[in-house]
Formats: structure tokens, C-alpha cells, sequence
């Protein structure tokens, strides 16, 4: 699949990524079965982070969104009747699910899960 925006179009554009957010692929809780915020936080962490110029280019680093995302989750998580706050390691990994972003790993490509912040950090 090609990741590109192809449209020239900016209604087609916006109806594009509107239905890509809204199908995103969101992990639940066991218990509630309610859906965890933790991409969506982390999409709006990005948003925030370009708005206030720590992203000046189209390359986010870990650590460039961390105190955002934990602000940002730290707003919305009772709302969204979350228990704990998701580290950001885990949406930072599983993005990649929804083809949103590609993660550059320094030593090649991996297939195995998120394991911390320290692992997402070295890879």
C-alpha cells in the first residue's frame, strides 16, 4: 500500500484521515471492555507538541512528546474511565498497526512487543 496522501482534494483529504481515526485500532480493558485512549492521546500529544514547536519537522522523537502525552492522558483518562495511565511506549509501538506513522528502528526492524521505554529507546 502506498502511504502517501494522494488527494488533491481537501474535503476528500479530511474524509480520508477522518475515517482512519475513527476506525483506529484501540486496545480495551478486560473487565468494562471500554476502548483505552492511549493512540488517540497520543495522536492529539503529537498535535499539541508541532503547536507549540518541539516537532519543527516531519520526525518526532520519544522523548519530544513524553510530558505531553502523560499531561494529555492525565486529562482525559478519568473520562474515559481508565484505571491506570498506559506508559507511552505502548501506543508509541502499536501506531504502526494503524500505518499512521513508520518507526525507524536503529538496529532494523523488529517484531517483538514493546517491552518499555527503555527498549522502545534503543531499538
Amino acid at each position: 500500500m502506498d502511504n502517501r496522501l494522494l488527494y488533491y482534494n481537501y474535503d476528500e483529504a479530511l474524509r480520508y484521515l477522518e475515517n482512519r481515526l475513527l476506525n483506529m485500532k484501540q486496545g480495551s480493558l478486560k473487565r468494562s471492555r471500554l476502548k483505552i485512549v492511549a493512540k488517540p492521546v497520543l495522536l492529539l500529544a503529537v498535535l499539541k507538541a508541532i503547536d507549540c514547536g518541539k516537532i519543527t519537522r516531519n520526525h518526532i522523537e520519544y522523548d519530544d512528546v513524553k510530558q505531553i502525552y502523560e499531561g494529555t492522558f492525565r486529562k482525559f483518562f478519568m473520562q474515559a474511565q481508565q484505571e491506570n495511565l498506559t506508559p507511552m511506549y505502548y501506543p508509541w509501538y502499536y501506531m504502526k498497526t494503524d500505518e499512521f506513522c513508520k518507526l525507524a528502528w536503529k538496529n532494523g526492524e523488529t517484531t517483538t512487543p514493546a517491552q518499555g521505554e527503555g527498549w522502545i529507546k534503543n531499538m
